[in-house]
């Protein structure tokens, strides 16, 4: 019997070392990305995008189709630089219900920012820690006064802190 910590970043995410769900979910470290070498992708220790406590937090619905909380929500005010959690291609930027969004693609998985005014364009690579916009003062549920950081893996949403926090995972004989 023993300890192990492990840190749940993209690399473990993405390796598919743990299985979250009752149907394993296969991951790749692997994407196409035109303008940095495939061995970047995924460079780079995860982070939080902005440096603020948690004001709300991960609350999946039972069903995909109910309500819920499908992100975290971190202090932030209009204006403050969001920074790439990990390294990915940038999938989209622009509004959606009039809330400016930026959409990172790392692999099979995907981070998503609102309310976030971006210059990057699609297609676009970071590495963990890039400054991808800024904070906007309209949009989305806590404009102003917060970022939403939303993951999905596949068709899953997972908890944005999977990829930033250190969990101490303990192994325990069958027997037992």
């Amino acid at each position: 019997m023993g300890c192990v910590l492990i840190q749940l970043g993209i690399s473990l995410l993405l390796t598919g070392s743990v299985v979250f769900a009752k149907d394993p979910i296969s991951f790749s470290a692997t994407a196409n990305t035109p303008a940095k070498s495939q061995a970047s992708v995924g460079s780079g220790n995860p982070r939080y995008p902005v440096a603020g406590e948690v004001i709300r937090d991960f609350d999946p619905p039972e069903l995909d189709w109910l309500p819920g909380h499908r992100g975290i929500d971190l202090a932030a005010v209009a204006g403050l630089p969001v920074r790439a959690p990990a390294a990915g291609v940038i999938g989209f930027v622009g509004d959606v219900a009039d809330t400016p969004v930026v959409t990172i693609h790392h692999g099979k998985s995907r981070s998503t920012f609102q309310p976030v005014v971006s210059g990057l364009r699609v297609g676009e690579s970071v590495d963990a820690g890039d400054k991808i916009g800024v904070v906007a003062a309209r949009g989305g549920h806590c404009a102003a006064r917060c970022l939403h950081w939303g993951l999905r893996v596949q068709d899953h949403y997972l908890a944005p802190r999977l990829l930033v926090e250190t969990v101490r995972v303990r192994l325990v004989p069958e027997e037992f």
